[in-house]
């Protein structure tokens, strides 16, 4: 499971970012949710992963995530506060 998760989070990075591979965590917790973490990191509870229906779906939260670390939500958040 982490391996494919793995690949799928890579491969859909590739499509919106032009920086280094994200680092994936695949955290073992029944709640389904998943997060966008500062330096790229994506967290997803293996409930989330359970509870998709399709790879498609797994992949649509995944795609969720990494669209927030390409648009530096996480960032500019941080740039706000120190505002």
């Amino acid at each position: 499971m982490q391996e494919t998760v793995k690949e799928m989070t890579w491969r859909l990075n590739a499509q919106a970012r032009q920086q280094a591979p994200l680092g994936v965590v695949i955290i073992d917790n029944p709640s389904i949710n998943a997060f966008a973490a500062p330096g790229g990191v994506i967290g997803i509870n293996t409930g989330t992963i359970l509870a998709a229906s399709s790879m498609d779906e797994l992949a649509s939260v995944v795609a969720h995530e990494v669209a927030h670390i390409s648009q530096r939500h996480y960032e500019s958040g941080v740039d706000e506060r120190k505002k």
